[in-house]
């Protein structure tokens, strides 16, 4: 899907994967853009929440902001899926939160602008 023929209406689907002791754990996820560029912003919908996505780029690189949950973390590149883990692992989040995150940076990536 190119970025001139996505419009706001528009999910982009994902699926999460995660392996907790011997369990492996798969859910969907999905991504809406509301707004391209820097910042981008984006509704990411999984397990039944959904979450309105700041993602943008600043001298010091990127940084994600939830609002609406009180998130703020610093990023690498949004495609640096071990680095990006890692970051919201130590701001306090959860394992499977942290998957859905990493997960819908990748998707919405394309439609950020440096």
């Amino acid at each position: 899907m190119q970025a001139q023929t996505l419009n706001t209406y528009t999910y982009m689907n994902f699926m999460c994967m995660m392996k907790a002791g011997t369990r492996n754990y798969q859910w969907p996820g999905r991504a809406r853009l509301v707004n391209r560029g820097n910042p981008c912003e984006a509704i990411v919908e999984a397990d039944g929440w959904s979450y309105h996505f700041i993602l943008g780029h600043y001298d010091g690189g990127y940084y994600l902001c939830i609002p609406d949950w009180n998130i703020g973390v610093d990023l690498a590149y949004p495609t640096d899926l071990f680095w990006n883990r890692d970051s919201m692992i130590r701001s306090g989040l959860s394992k499977r939160k942290t998957e859905t995150f990493v997960q819908a940076l990748l998707v919405l990536s394309e439609y950020l602008e440096e």
